[in-house]
């Protein structure tokens, strides 16, 4: 009896939500929010250097820190299960 792709199990036992190509794709629109913020910080850098940095403006640079590592380590987790793991071409292998 042949199964279908829903009901095989990857040998890991989890399957993805969503393919490489998605996650990278997230993570490059994640990374492409966070440059935009950075430079509209940066762009009031003049007023910044006169008046140094207001509680907003220290709470916003460290939210963007804290977003800039979480979208480091998920690109990371992205490039080692990708190692581990053969290429998503999202075609079906046919058992007969």
């Amino acid at each position: 009896m042949k199964q279908s792709k829903d009901d095989q199990q990857p040998p890991s036992g989890k399957q993805p939500l969503v393919s490489r190509v998605a996650e990278l794709l997230l993570i490059r629109n994640m990374q492409e929010d966070l440059n935009q913020r950075t430079q509209e910080l940066a762009g009031r850098s003049e007023e910044l250097k006169k008046d140094g940095l207001s509680p907003v403006d220290e709470l916003l640079l460290k939210r963007l820190l804290h977003k800039q590592a979480n979208v480091a380590e998920l690109f990371q987790r992205l490039l080692e299960s990708a190692q581990q793991t053969p290429p998503d071409d999202g075609k079906e292998e046919d058992d007969g």
